[in-house]
């Protein structure tokens, strides 16, 4: 006999360890949504300070397409008015 000894049946401590596991996973599962929302908060300034900029880069850009719409059209003109000079030229005014 076992004096001042406390019997924990096999069972129990298997189930402590399953506990303690468990406990364990939750404590990092909260640790990384903690994490990650400090994450999205940084995030979420940085986006902020970065509006004014994006907008006016998105503005400038549209302003570029613009032009460059208006280059490609003077380009068309020009090489439409190049090829009727140039079938002018050509016996038979064919190319």
């Amino acid at each position: 006999m076992n004096h001042g000894a406390t019997y924990i049946p096999a069972c129990v401590c298997l189930l402590c360890r399953q506990l303690v596991g468990a406990r364990d996973r939750v404590k990092n599962g909260l640790t990384k949504l903690l994490e990650t929302n400090i994450l999205i908060d940084n995030m979420k300034v940085e986006l902020v300070a970065l509006e004014p900029e994006l907008k006016q880069k998105s503005e400038d850009t549209e302003v570029l397409m613009d032009k460059l719409a208006v280059d490609q059209l003077q380009a068309d003109a020009v090489w439409t008015q190049s090829l009727l000079l140039f079938s002018d030229h050509v016996p038979g005014g064919r190319l």
